[in-house]
């Protein structure tokens, strides 16, 4: 799923937020009960920013996005008694799952609070905080407590005090390369997270406690991890603007793909013999078509090869082969190599294959021959 970038979310919602009470106040407190059909429930989307919202749920997974603003208002009339300090954002389920991303927009107030997060399930906890990377940001203060495992995603910018609590001795957190832990005792690590060399003890910033048999943490930038879900950052992009976009992130063949399929195409070169794959071995520079190019070896067991990689070998009983090879043809965007060979006694041979359509784009044109 597609999620939006914080900067997104707050110039979209900055115009409702500023000292305002939304129209439709947020839900509060919404405990539900068991039910048959918990497996099929939909996920959990706060459509605009909220604050102070508690999800109390029993056999029930919490899925879902939310998005949560320290500054919105919200009367003390439409909020739940706790005996508790009051969340930003409070969720808990029994015996279910908790699957969440968690945006946190706005800017730090003049009280320094920070933003405060409780995740409590039975079940695996998996949240991805998303926010801004601006200095004016709230701070963040996340506690998570399962018996299973948990998961949490943190931007790169985050900074603050690490606790872990872990049931098991010998279990290790899976830690990110910013972590640092100081201490261990009585199954409690405790750590920072970022630069610590000028933190204080009256130093504001972020803070991770963490209660689990098994825990893993990771840093992560998330807009560039949402780029790389959708596309590979190793194929080149179509420009409508630019037809030749493609060609700034262009590689041979024999670079992107190093098991080329036309390595393995039967029965090219005669009906009696395959295409066997050899080698790459460039052969001096030479100008094809008005484009770089490079010509085959010459050798006596008949490589031929192509600057895209694709090579041809001759077989034949002895004598001296020789061969030729070429490669960018512009106008059909593809890449070949042809090869000959032919011997005193025995065989002649001829083949050539067409360079794989990735190498140049999803959306480039070009098919095997």
């Amino acid at each position: 799923m597609l999620l939006p970038s914080p900067k997104v979310v707050e110039q979209t919602i900055i115009a409702v937020n500023v000292a305002t009470i939304p129209d439709e106040p947020p839900p509060a407190y919404v405990p539900e009960a068991s039910t048959s059909g918990a497996s099929a429930r939909t996920a959990d989307v706060s459509p605009r920013p909220t604050n102070f919202l508690s999800l109390i749920r029993a056999s029930a997974p919490i899925t879902g996005s939310f998005i949560i603003d320290p500054n919105i208002r919200i009367p003390e009339a439409l909020l739940p008694d706790t005996v508790e300090p009051r969340r930003n954002l409070y969720l808990e389920t029994t015996g279910a799952p908790i699957d969440v991303d968690i945006f946190v927009v706005g800017e730090n107030t003049s009280s320094n609070m920070p933003v405060d997060i409780h995740l409590q399930a039975n079940g695996p906890i998996t949240a991805r905080i998303h926010a801004s990377p601006s200095i004016a940001r709230p701070h963040i203060h996340l506690t998570a407590y399962s018996s299973a495992p948990i998961s949490i995603a943190v931007p790169a910018f985050f900074r603050g005090p690490l606790t872990i609590r872990s049931s098991r001795p010998s279990s290790s957190p899976s830690l990110p390369p910013q972590a640092t832990i100081f201490s261990e005792a009585e199954n409690t690590r405790r750590g920072f997270i970022g630069d610590f060399t000028d933190w204080t003890r009256d130093s504001a910033g972020d803070e991770l406690d963490l209660e689990s048999a098994s825990v893993s943490i990771s840093v992560m930038e998330v807009e560039e991890d949402q780029q790389r879900e959708n596309t590979n950052p190793n194929e080149p992009r179509l420009n409508p603007t630019d037809p030749f976009a493609w060609l700034k992130n262009f590689k041979p063949a024999h670079l992107q793909h190093p098991l080329h399929l036309h390595h393995y195409m039967p029965h090219l070169a005669h009906e009696h013999r395959h295409l066997h794959a050899a080698p790459f071995q460039p052969g001096p520079p030479s100008v094809h078509q008005g484009l770089p190019a490079q010509w085959g070896r010459l050798g006596g067991r008949g490589p031929r090869l192509g600057r895209g990689g694709e090579e041809v070998q001759e077989q034949r009983l002895g004598g001296q082969g020789q061969g030729q090879g070429q490669s960018f043809d512009p106008l059909t965007w593809m890449h070949y190599a042809r090869g000959r060979g032919r011997g005193r006694g025995f065989g002649r041979g001829f083949g050539q294959a067409a360079i794989s359509p990735h190498s140049l784009g999803p959306t480039a044109p070009g098919s095997w021959w």
